[in-house]
């Protein structure tokens, strides 16, 4: 039968079909942490696209494993913060723990490394307020603090390329 995680591909359907389809599938025993061939699972998927976090808490009340790392060693903790859904980052936090987002994925970048990359504020306020970690260093030796200050630049250079652009 069908997987979770295809399920959650659906995504672009409404969140109530994509709920019950989601139900559907975990009460149907299909299992909750089963990975596609890049190693994606539900809980990543609904870590970047649930904003209201009604799949992300079933996934992690049915014993989803937020742990569990993709083929580049990312966690649900890592898509969320990358996405900016600082509902999800809570919400994982609060189940699994600090120590979850000080894990580093593949590129040895932290939750808040992607926090600050993406320049998400709001999930960068909720790591930076239960971790520690802001001083810790990707492979290529960044900061979260060296990556948000990188993404602010950029954003000041493109608001004065637009704004000369204008005139």
């Amino acid at each position: 039968g069908r997987q979770v995680c295809y399920c959650v591909y659906t995504w672009y359907d409404t969140l109530c079909r994509y709920y019950e389809c989601l139900v559907s599938l975990v009460t149907s025993g299909s299992p909750v942490d089963w990975a596609d061939t890049e190693g994606v699972t539900a809980l990543m998927l609904a870590a970047v696209g649930d904003t209201e976090g009604r799949a992300v808490e079933y996934l992690l009340g049915h014993r989803a494993r937020p742990g569990v790392a993709d083929m580049q060693g990312h966690n649900c903790l890592h898509y969320a913060a990358a996405a900016g859904n600082s509902g999800a980052v809570q919400q994982v936090l609060e189940w699994a723990g600090e120590e979850l987002g000080r894990e580093a994925g593949g590129s040895s970048s932290t939750a808040l490394h992607l926090a600050a990359t993406n320049g998400h504020k709001d999930s960068l306020v909720i790591l930076l307020s239960r971790q520690e970690g802001a001083d810790s260093q990707d492979s290529r030796g960044r900061s979260p603090l060296y990556l948000a200050r990188s993404v602010m630049e950029v954003a000041k250079m493109l608001t004065c390329l637009a704004i000369s652009s204008h005139l």
